[in-house]
């Protein structure tokens, strides 16, 4: 049995692996899908003095009050910048990590300073420090089934979470086996899947947009699931 802790990306919330973790849980495998601090479930506890710290706790809090080791770390999206600085603190419990179209950060690097563009357009979107979501069609999400679904939960969230640089001054992720999944038809992560290439990390792609674990969740299971086995 492995121990999969499934990190979500931004606006949404431990709810968005819904899809995924009865597949991962029929192939006989713990799975953990915790909310970041102001978002989803927690979207009570949202202020705009939130930021990357504090979500990277929040995971490393998971890890250790539920004395969790051997893990299979994987983050979507925001949530890469998020598990890369939980492996600086926690490497010892991380048995690989997997970016799910997602940030590999180097250290001093902040979501924005790594994309000008995207934080030219969180501003655009922010109020009182908080940035509203995008809507699913920004999302390619064309069934109205989950669409509707996106649209009911997916909630605002701290800009200064994409501001603040991470700090890395170990580099402890690069130690660590490695995985990415680049989404062929997310031409905004076509940086990162090349940065993951040059790194030399196990590399896959899925055919789909930014937003697999809700519109492959079967093929993104099947590649969890081949961390799961080494």
């Amino acid at each position: 049995m492995s121990i999969f802790v499934l990190v979500h990306g931004s606006f949404s919330g431990g709810w968005k692996w819904k899809k995924v973790v009865p597949l991962l849980q029929q192939a006989g495998h713990q799975v953990s899908t915790p909310t970041l601090t102001g978002l989803g479930e927690r979207s009570h506890l949202v202020r705009p003095d939130i930021g990357l710290e504090t979500h990277i706790t929040d995971i490393v809090n998971v890890l250790r009050f539920n004395d969790l080791e051997n893990v299979i770390l994987a983050g979507h999206s925001w949530g890469g910048m998020v598990i890369t600085g939980v492996a600086e603190r926690e490497p010892e419990r991380i048995a690989r990590l997997v970016y799910v179209d997602a940030f590999v950060p180097h250290d001093g690097e902040s979501v924005f300073s790594i994309s000008p563009a995207a934080g030219e357009r969180w501003r655009a979107r922010t109020v009182d420090g908080l940035t509203q979501p995008y809507e699913p069609e920004h999302w390619n999400i064309t069934d109205p089934a989950d669409a509707a679904w996106l649209q009911a939960h997916m909630v605002a969230m701290p800009i200064r979470t994409h501001e603040d640089p991470i700090e890395l001054p170990e580099n402890r992720a690069a130690e660590l086996p490695r995985t990415y999944i680049w989404c062929t038809e997310s031409a905004a992560f076509a940086s990162m899947a090349q940065r993951a290439r040059d790194e030399g990390m196990r590399y896959f792609e899925l055919p789909t947009h930014h937003n697999p674990m809700v519109t492959m969740p079967r093929e993104l299971s099947a590649i969890l699931l081949q961390g799961a086995a080494g």
